[in-house]
């Protein structure tokens, strides 16, 4: 029995407490906290926000992104019934997994990089609901250095076999990371600290990156 198959078939109580811290520590994650500064005062059309008004349109925010993973591990959970843990499987979530690795670390040039709000034509002054389409793409691709945890669930979703656990998951994992988000988002003195921390993106896209390529690689290696 390989390190796949431990984890799979350890006490569902157990995956699911690790998915939920490991979603709560990629929420903390540089690039993830002052993007929520920028989304909220966009969609808002203030700068500033009372708390409450933070508060409801960070919660818009981390229900786009709860829909988003949620979705993905249906289909995650899906794929994973059809294929089993076969070898085909295995080495099509290793290519996905280092396909994404080398794209995190610039050596694939793959989509644009323009503002998601742009992208999402979605208006300044749009309130809860234009947070809500805001957090839809920010659920994987707009925040990058997170991006390999999400993968890592994703992929593990897959593996488990069943959609309800895939959604599940996702879910779980969903809400851990969209913690420090609404916390972000509902204390505006937390979110000027966290803007601090933006100078660290690039550092956590490239060891995102290269611990993608670590699992991709190590994954093809246990077949």
């Amino acid at each position: 029995m390989n390190f796949l198959d431990i984890s799979i078939n350890a006490n569902i109580f157990i995956i699911c407490g690790t998915i939920f811290i490991t979603g709560l520590l990629s929420g903390l994650s540089p690039c993830s906290l002052p993007t929520v500064t920028l989304i909220v005062a966009f969609v808002s059309g203030k700068k500033n926000n009372t708390k409450l008004q933070g508060f409801i349109i960070s919660l818009g925010f981390i229900l786009g992104i709860a829909s988003t993973l949620t979705l993905l591990g249906m289909f995650a959970g899906s794929v994973g019934n059809l294929m089993g843990r076969s070898e085909i499987f295995i080495y099509s979530l290793s290519s996905i997994l280092i396909f994404i690795g080398l794209w995190m670390l610039k050596v694939i040039k793959w989509g644009g990089g323009s503002n998601p709000m742009a992208r999402m034509n979605v208006k300044k002054g749009s309130g809860v609901f234009g947070a809500f389409i805001l957090g839809l793409p920010f659920g994987i691709v707009a925040s990058p250095c997170t991006m390999p945890v999400t993968l890592a669930v994703l992929g593990f979703a897959a593996a488990k076999g069943s959609i309800i656990y895939g959604m599940l998951f996702m879910f779980i994992f969903a809400i851990g990371r969209s913690l420090p988000v609404l916390i972000a988002g509902t204390f505006t003195g937390f979110l000027k600290r966290a803007t601090f921390f933006i100078k660290y993106e690039k550092v956590f896209e490239k060891v995102g990156g290269v611990l993608l390529l670590i699992i991709g690689f190590f994954l093809i290696i246990t077949v």
